[in-house]
């Protein structure tokens, strides 16, 4: 019997032989990886050798929520889908907040494991104890949001929470997403191409169970002061008027609004044209996800001009850089309508904006032309080009099928250098310019995932105050304040450490990063509050350290399966804008330095035990309770390349 706070089931599907086994959860593995995240890259790593391809069969989507999840701990209603990605080809691994992962606890799942591919779309429709696959052919071709509303009208009850693809994924576009209540996407992992595959349209959910504590009264108490301690924090509240749109002039004044594909840092016109206040008129109201204080979304409605009728909910900061900022629409709605487009269609909103916006710079420079685009103008700014992208490439029509397998193969089909504006690391397009900050851009070189500001990204350096480390705690913490120095690559691998221990945790057991230290403040839930947490609701006991150790098993061994797909130091890097001098704004002139940056990288490998070619080593792996990694990865000879 699992511990409190978990289902303590894992159910599995197999596709090809419409078979479906529910397994309970073993203790070993709750210890060791907690659950989310951690539990999802233990199976994908056990199951998904480097002979599967993202979208053969035999490939994983596994879909789970930790144990804190749908339980009262604030925000607490993060669901992790995790699979072998079809855009980067390693490790795709996505959060997603609403309402899904809660009512998987409450149908009595931590996780469902699913495999092979089925002869016709089906859906997957769990009801408590009852599982089936049922046919969805006639929801084949419809967006995520008739998906949605179609099946809560077959199933008679418009609570059932549906996690679905809309055509993107049908049509295996590499960065297409899993949508949940209709707006919510787990984008960073392209797992709707892996759906597309599977022959899966939907994942269908609905329970009536609850989830015990251990230790309730303790537990209803920490959540009361955690909730209060939300409340009290500036943070938290702006971002519950203003939600992330918040970022847009804050990152204007840091140099990281990535304008025209990141040619430019800054630029205070567009800045204030897609601030937050210009986005709250139109907002009609706030949103949030389940059990969540800050109710970061806002469902917005355009009444007027050419897009009048655009209604959607759950533009974010990705959303508004990379269907704005980027290709250089400064129009609201037309931001808004391909926000809302994006969620229907089923895309990563910041992947989709990023390859428009390389097209748009390949145009502006003459790699391409009209003729190339089937006829579409790519000037930078012109949202009725841009919403007609979206669409063609959903489907794969014409230049939209080149665009539709990402940056990487586009620039290769296309050639003539254009892959000198290519902004990705691993594959994944980069959210945000990251020059001048050494520890934010070593956050999102070293992800696992790719380019990733939600994994180990610091973003508290110096020009952050609300999430600055304190200078006495910073010393203490790292040795030296140049640790919080962000022209400065010393001690840089400690901090980012910091930042993944608590990314990690947060995915694992299921709570949103944006009521934890630091990502909205510093006054906010730490490592050692989660801990506190998880043993008040399970009934283990969790010390801080404990959660350090988990997160150092849970990234080394994603590391493995990155390296066992090929992947290595080099790998870890910036694409090549991200190396030339800042040309404007705060940071005007300040450029990488190579030799510090291999600083900077060395010291990240040692804090973590990882050789100086980023593979952990055979003793480190073997202190983590993972000797068998170790030994497949001598045996492939991933040990025998030095830097």
């Amino acid at each position: 019997m699992a511990p409190n706070g978990y289902a303590g089931s894992i159910l599995r599907v197999d596709l090809s032989q419409r078979r479906i086994l529910k397994q309970g959860l073993s203790e070993n593995l709750i210890r060791d990886f907690i659950g989310g995240r951690g539990i999802h890259v233990k199976t994908l790593y056990d199951e998904v050798p480097p002979t599967v391809g993202p979208l053969d069969p035999e490939n994983r989507m596994i879909i789970g929520a930790g144990p804190l999840a749908g339980t009262l701990a604030p925000s607490a209603g993060r669901c992790q889908c995790t699979n072998k990605s079809p855009l980067t080809g390693i490790l795709g691994d996505s959060n997603v907040g609403g309402h899904f992962g809660a009512e998987l606890k409450f149908a009595g799942y931590d996780h469902i494991v699913i495999s092979g591919k089925s002869e016709k779309p089906v859906y997957l429709w769990v009801n408590d104890d009852e599982a089936e696959l049922r046919d969805a052919s006639h929801l084949w071709g419809l967006d995520t949001w008739g998906t949605t509303s179609a099946i809560q009208d077959e199933l008679g009850d418009r609570d059932v929470q549906v996690l679905t693809i809309g055509q993107a994924g049908e049509n295996l576009v590499k960065y297409s997403a899993l949508v949940c209540n209709l707006t919510r996407a787990a984008g960073r992992g392209m797992g709707g191409a892996v759906f597309g595959a599977k022959g899966l349209k939907a994942v269908v959910v609905r329970g009536t169970k609850g989830i015990r504590v251990a230790d309730p009264e303790s537990f209803l108490q920490t959540v009361e002061e955690f909730f209060q301690r939300i409340h009290d924090d500036p943070g938290p509240q702006q971002r519950s008027v203003e939600g992330t749109v918040s970022l847009v002039e804050v990152c204007n004044a840091l140099g990281w609004l990535s304008h025209k594909n990141m040619q430019f840092s800054t630029n205070d016109e567009v800045a204030r044209k897609l601030c937050a206040d210009s986005f709250l008129e139109y907002s009609v109201k706030p949103k949030g996800c389940f059990n969540c204080p800050v109710h970061c979304s806002h469902f917005y409605r355009v009444n007027d001009g050419p897009l009048e009728g655009t209604q959607a909910e759950g533009l974010e900061f990705v959303g508004v850089i990379g269907l704005g900022s980027k290709t250089g629409v400064d129009y609201y709605p037309a931001v808004l309508k391909a926000n809302e487009l994006g969620n229907r269609f089923g895309f990563d909103v910041g992947s989709v904006g990023d390859v428009i916006a390389w097209s748009m710079e390949c145009f502006e420079r003459g790699i391409l032309t009209e003729k190339d685009t089937d006829g579409l103008s790519l000037e930078f700014g012109n949202y009725e080009s841009m919403l007609t992208l979206i669409e063609r490439i959903a489907r794969r029509e014409g230049f939209g099928n080149i665009l539709a397998d990402g940056i990487i193969n586009a620039s290769e089909k296309i050639g003539k250098g254009s892959i000198q504006f290519a902004n990705h690391i691993k594959g994944l397009p980069i959210m945000v310019d990251v020059r001048g900050a050494y520890g934010f851009a070593l956050g999102h070189a070293v992800s696992n995932v790719g380019a990733i500001h939600l994994r180990g990204a610091v973003v508290a350096e110096e020009g952050w105050p609300a999430r600055a480390i304190p200078d006495e705690r910073a010393k203490k913490m790292f040795g030296t304040l140049e640790a919080k120095n962000p022209q400065s690559p010393v001690a840089k691998g400690a901090v980012v450490q910091w930042y993944e221990r608590i990314t990690v945790a947060a995915d694992c057991v299921g709570m949103c990063k944006f009521v934890l230290t630091p990502y909205a403040g510093q006054k906010l839930i730490t490592l050692e509050d989660v801990a506190m947490l998880l043993s008040q609701a399970t009934g283990l006991r969790f010390a801080e350290k404990d959660l350090e150790m988990a997160a150092e098993r849970i990234l080394a061994l994603e590391r493995a399966f990155n390296a066992r797909e090929g992947f290595s130091r080099e790998d870890d890097t910036l694409p090549p804008r991200m190396w030339e001098p800042v040309e404007s704004g705060p940071r005007k002139g300040f450029r990488f330095d190579r030799e510090s940056w291999d600083k900077a990288l060395d010291d990240y490998y040692n804090v973590h035990g990882w050789n100086n070619n980023g593979i952990p080593s055979k003793e480190r792996l073997e202190t983590l309770n993972l000797k068998y990694v170790g030994d497949e990865l001598e045996r492939l000879g991933k040990y025998d390349h030095k830097k």
